[in-house]
């Protein structure tokens, strides 16, 4: 079976850990399908570049238009730019895959597969990581503009799919006037952490200077919809003292910049 995997990101260009779920799922499917990857590739922002350098025949990339400065959290939502789109359209129209697996709502380069796909009559898998929260704290306008897009991009991509699934209950249950009808809730799973040296664990306390302390490690992009404010409260009714957190991600609009 001919699988097209369309991500908003993957390695070794991510920006949260959707990156390392989506490469971990075409390895599994890999084994036993053929399967391409179909990406929006957010080190690469041009109006005219076609294909990122690292392509291939498996991997495809497509740059993204260029976004604005200050605006983070339009990293990799942003649509691919017109001579990409192009060649998006034109991949997958020559592949013809048996089927779509799709991750992500309100990410333009799925939407677009979505269309392109469902011109080309060709079932697809919609899987829901979470919606966006940053545009329901913008002005007016752009909350309007987002509805628009929601009701021609986003919310097509999931209705007309064969089948859909949500990553958590939560997620799933977020909005149900969005949700297919059939949409099965499958979690994550938690890949084992790789085993640490003494040395290791040494090297990366005297890094942070934490010491002997507890330390709590929290990894994602630095957005409100990732609750680390939640994490920071309530690290004040933690009784075991010293404690230290750890987290590490890039901005996403919430990063406090120090003084």
């Amino acid at each position: 079976m001919k699988i097209a995997m369309v991500v908003p990101e993957y390695p070794p260009f991510t920006i949260g850990g959707g990156g390392v779920v989506f490469e971990a799922l075409v390895g599994q499917l890999g084994s036993r399908h053929e399967v391409r990857v179909f990406s929006a590739c957010d080190p690469y922002r041009s109006w005219t570049q076609n294909l990122a350098p690292e392509s291939t025949e498996v991997i495809r990339r497509y740059p993204l238009i260029p976004v604005a400065a200050g605006k983070p959290h339009l990293r990799s939502v942003l649509p691919p730019n017109p001579i990409s789109a192009i060649q998006l359209i034109r991949d997958l129209a020559s592949w013809r895959p048996d089927v779509g697996h799709l991750h992500g709502y309100g990410y333009s380069i799925v939407d677009m597969a979505s269309l392109v796909l469902r011109w080309l009559t060709i079932p697809y898998i919609f899987t829901n990581h979470g919606y966006p929260v940053t545009p329901t704290s913008r002005s007016l306008a752009m909350r309007s503009l987002y509805r628009g897009y929601q009701a021609i991009g986003a919310g097509p991509t999931n209705s007309h799919a064969l089948a859909t699934t949500s990553i958590s209950s939560d997620v799933a249950n977020q909005d149900s006037a969005l949700q297919h009808d059939r949409s099965l809730v499958i979690e994550n799973g938690v890949t084992p952490l790789p085993d640490g040296t003494s040395e290791d664990c040494q090297l990366m306390r005297d890094r942070f200077h934490v010491g002997d302390s507890i330390v709590i490690g929290a990894a994602g992009r630095l957005a409100w919809s990732k609750g680390f404010d939640t994490l920071i409260a309530s690290l004040s009714s933690v009784s075991a003292r010293p404690i230290v957190c750890v987290i590490a991600g890039a901005d996403a609009g919430e990063m406090v910049p120090l003084s």
